[in-house]
This record gives C-alpha cells, sequence and structure tokens, in this order.
C-alpha cells in the first residue's frame, strides 16, 4: 500500500467520495486542501470583505501565516476543526476556487510542508489539485476526469433545484476558474492513474482504483 496516495481530477468527479471509501477500505486519514480552502473563504465572507479585499489578503500571505490567523487546525484523523456549515454552498464554492487560482503556486511550499508533516507519522490520502507539483513524492496518483454532461448531470443531483442550463453555466463557470490550475497539473506515466468516470458507477471507480494501489 502506498504511502502518500494522491487524488485530483475535474470539478463533480466524486474524488472526495472515491477518498473515503479508499480511507475506510485501508485505514487512512484525508487531508483534503480544497476543504481547506473552503474553510478560509467562508472565513474572510464571514468578515465582510471586499471581492479586493479578499485578494489582496490571500496574495499577500504565506499559507501558514493565514491558518493561523483563522485559526484552522488540521486534527489528524481526517478533518479540520471547527468547519463553517456554508463551506459547500455555491458562493463558498466559487470564492474557494478563486482564492485557488489567486494563489496558484504561491501556497506549494506551505502544503507540500504540511504534506510531509503529516505523512511522518501515518500513511495520508491527499485530494487537491497539482499534487505532484505540491508533493512530488507521491506514492501514488489518481486523476479523475468526466465529460462536461457528466458532470452537470453530478451537479444536479447536488442541487436538485437546479435546471440543465443553470447547472451547466455553473459548471461552465466554475470550469473557467479551475481551468489554468487543472491544464498545469502534472502527469506520470509510471504513476498516475488516469479514470474516466464517465459511464462508471462510484463502486466501479473504486474497485479500479483499489486493485491499482493495493
Amino acid at each position: 500500500m502506498p504511502s502518500v496516495i494522491g487524488i485530483e481530477g475535474y470539478f463533480k468527479t466524486g474524488k472526495t467520495s472515491l477518498a473515503n471509501k479508499l480511507s475506510k477500505e485501508f485505514d487512512i486519514p484525508v487531508f483534503e486542501i480544497g476543504v481547506l480552502y473552503r474553510i478560509i473563504a467562508s472565513k474572510l465572507s464571514a468578515k465582510h470583505l471586499s471581492e479586493k479585499e479578499i485578494e489582496s489578503y490571500v496574495t499577500s500571505k504565506s499559507l501558514s501565516s493565514i491558518m493561523d490567523d483563522l485559526d484552522i487546525v488540521y486534527n489528524m484523523e481526517g478533518s479540520f476543526y471547527s468547519i463553517p456549515n456554508d463551506i459547500y454552498t455555491p458562493g463558498i464554492d466559487l470564492l474557494s476556487s478563486k482564492i485557488g487560482a489567486l494563489t496558484l503556486g504561491k501556497w506549494y511550499d506551505d502544503l507540500g510542508t504540511l504534506i510531509k508533516n503529516m505523512s511522518e507519522s501515518t500513511k495520508l490520502i491527499v485530494v487537491g489539485r497539482n499534487l505532484l507539483r505540491i508533493y512530488p513524492q507521491l506514492d501514488a496518483h489518481i486523476f479523475l476526469s468526466a465529460s462536461l454532461d457528466k458532470i452537470v448531470e453530478l451537479a444536479q443531483k447536488d442541487n436538485p433545484k437546479w435546471n440543465y442550463e443553470t447547472a451547466r453555466n455553473y459548471v461552465i463557470e466554475r470550469d473557467k476558474k479551475e481551468s489554468l490550475i487543472r491544464d498545469l497539473s502534472l502527469k506520470r506515466d509510471d504513476l498516475t492513474i488516469l479514470v474516466n468516470i464517465s459511464g462508471k458507477s462510484a463502486d466501479d471507480v473504486f474497485n479500479y482504483v483499489a486493485e491499482k494501489i493495493s
């Protein structure tokens, strides 16, 4: 079993679900970089800062100093302490994606140090973007993709009140904010497991990946 497993890929492709299933199957904690960004977005949004103020704040500070400022702590059991209730709302979703784009590359060293420190005491599953740039020492790298229609379908499932057009517009807007990060993502022929989830169930994806990394 690899010591540090990285999972990344397109929006709504089930990265977190796959990580949680692998975590349960192999008793390994999960560190979600996206949840960290969502917590930052939520806490900054609660301060009623303008977009320009948020941009200035996140681009002028290191990730570690922001975590200290906002009292964000990972508990080493697969979660963070004191997670706000709104981190999966559309507004926080878009703001966290924007923060990721604004800080592209600037927080990689801090994130790499976090992962290194965590992996010294336990095996670890890391969910995020650009993981091979953040932590080149990954022992396994899983990249999930899907068709646009599949991602829209999954977005509608999470937001039952959305019609197709609303979901499609949201997915396209979200994709614009993530495309730069995703396009820069590294893959390695000897390490990366590519999985297109279109036409596959969550169990299909889990079984395929579990077999590959066992």
